[in-house]
């Protein structure tokens, strides 16, 4: 790398080793969990489809979080797939984040309560 101002220039040189194939390299424990997850529909006015896919049997947590970061909600469920409609109708109108975790693998996504 050269760096230079128009007056002087100074040159560093480091050798750097460059994979053929990164995701060869990614940690499979990370990639071994969910598959995909869909909510719906959303913004609700109190009930909400949940679907949560994953690679092989597991537990599923769902966390229903406020914007202060309180789990206002929590269900855990041992299954390779969960498809069910929950029941929010306790919940103050509002933005909360529904966060799912199987292991490592975690997703969150946006939830707006009407």
């Amino acid at each position: 790398m050269t760096v230079t101002n128009g007056v002087c220039s100074d040159t560093r040189k480091k050798a750097i080793e460059i994979s053929p194939n990164p995701f060869n390299l990614r940690n499979a424990a990370l990639f071994n969990g969910i598959e995909f997850v869909n909510i719906y529909p959303n913004p609700n006015t109190g009930s909400m489809n949940v679907e949560v896919k994953t690679n092989n049997v597991a537990d599923i947590n769902i966390q229903i979080i406020n914007m202060q970061g309180a789990i206002v909600d929590n269900l855990t469920v041992k299954s390779s797939s969960f498809k069910s409609q929950l029941d929010f109708g306790d919940l103050a109108s509002g933005l909360y984040y529904m966060k799912f975790q199987v292991g490592e693998d975690m997703r969150i996504l946006k939830m707006v309560k009407l």
